[in-house]
C-alpha cells in the first residue's frame, strides 16, 4: 500500500484533528495519557503523577499539560445540523 492510499483511508479523521489543531504525532503519548488517567483514578496526588510521567516520557511540565488538555478535549464528529436554507 502506498502512503497516499493510507492517507486517503484516514483523511476524515486527519481533517478533524487538523481543524482542532491536534498534531497526529501526539499518538506517541497516548500511553502516557492512559497512565495519567489510571493514576488519577487511583487517587494519587497530581504533583506526583506529573513528576513521574514527565520523567518517564521525557517531556516538560508545559508539554505534559498541553498533551493532557489535548487528549481531554471533547470533539464532536456528528454531521452539521440542518439549516433552514431552501434550495431551488
Amino acid at each position: 500500500m502506498k502512503a497516499h492510499e493510507v492517507i486517503l483511508l484516514i483523511k476524515t479523521p486527519l481533517e478533524l484533528l487538523r481543524a482542532r489543531n491536534i498534531n497526529p504525532s501526539s499518538v506517541e503519548y497516548l500511553e502516557m495519557y492512559h497512565e495519567y488517567s489510571n493514576m488519577c483514578d487511583e487517587g494519587l496526588k497530581k504533583t506526583y503523577i506529573v513528576k513521574e510521567l514527565c520523567r518517564k516520557y521525557k517531556v516538560g511540565r508545559t508539554k505534559f499539560f498541553e498533551l493532557i488538555n489535548c487528549f481531554d478535549m471533547d470533539i464532536s464528529i456528528l454531521c452539521p445540523q440542518k439549516t433552514d436554507t431552501v434550495f431551488p
